[in-house]
């Protein structure tokens, strides 16, 4: 059929034509695999892809535990807008599971665990590449404590601390009337180091839009939750 259709152009013409639709139809395969690797919409077609593996000690004398979060289900692309927020990412939703010896633990919903008064939590965005978590005793009760972040503003982004059990669920560090801590000059930090302990309190700065400037922030540990109880102009 495709000979009567550029019969006119003679076999040189034709050869031409179906060299130029083979190149189509590898590039487009081409595409479409380079696609099936960035973006996912069906969860049981592809493997969980880790981001980010950290290693902490949970009381001071116990060194083999290990937190791991896995991109389950979303895409992976690069942010060119103009905005603050720009940049690669992975975006969608993600597990987080706990390890001792190498041995699974816990593995939860890092959705839900952001979100936890969400029915069907959003997704969540990390910036790319592969990150490390940051470890501290936020509330000085011998148990090591780490956070996690989601881009805030271009001032600052919001930050939720969680501990480790001893069976290895994770759950939230509790803050009065707050679900986490707004912070300045974070970039974009995943987890972040500017979150301190200091004197027996806890502290971080913050941009205040409406002042114009720079406040530290500190929070006490009292039964069972952060409590603010001071705050400073840097």
């Amino acid at each position: 059929m495709l000979r009567k259709i550029f019969s006119r152009t003679g076999e040189r013409g034709f050869k031409k034509v179906i060299r130029f639709l083979t190149v189509v139809l590898v590039s487009f395969a081409m595409i479409s695999v380079f696609m099936t690797n960035l973006v996912w919409s069906d969860p049981h077609s592809w493997q969980s892809i880790l981001i980010s593996e950290s290693r902490f000690d949970r009381n001071h004398h116990d060194r083999n535990w290990k937190i791991e979060i896995l991109f389950e289900q979303g895409e992976r692309y690069i942010d060119n807008e103009p905005w603050c927020g720009n940049g690669e990412k992975w975006e969608g939703y993600f597990s987080i599971q706990v390890k001792r010896d190498n041995k699974v633990l816990s593995r939860q919903s890092l959705n839900q665990l952001m979100f936890p008064h969400e029915k069907k939590p959003g997704p969540l965005s990390f910036w790319t590449p592969e990150f490390s978590l940051v470890f501290n005793d936020y509330n000085m009760d011998g148990q090591t404590d780490f956070n996690i972040g989601q881009y805030g503003s271009c001032n600052g982004n919001y930050y939720k601390i969680f501990t480790v059990k001893p069976d290895g669920v994770i759950v939230p560090v509790p803050i009065r009337d707050a679900d986490g801590f707004f912070i300045s000059r974070a970039k974009k930090q995943n987890s972040t180091d500017l979150i301190r302990v200091r004197n027996g309190l806890l502290n971080h700065k913050y941009y205040d839009n409406i002042a114009g400037k720079y406040f530290t922030i500190h929070y006490k540990w009292v039964d069972g939750q952060f409590i603010p109880v001071k705050k400073a102009i840097k």
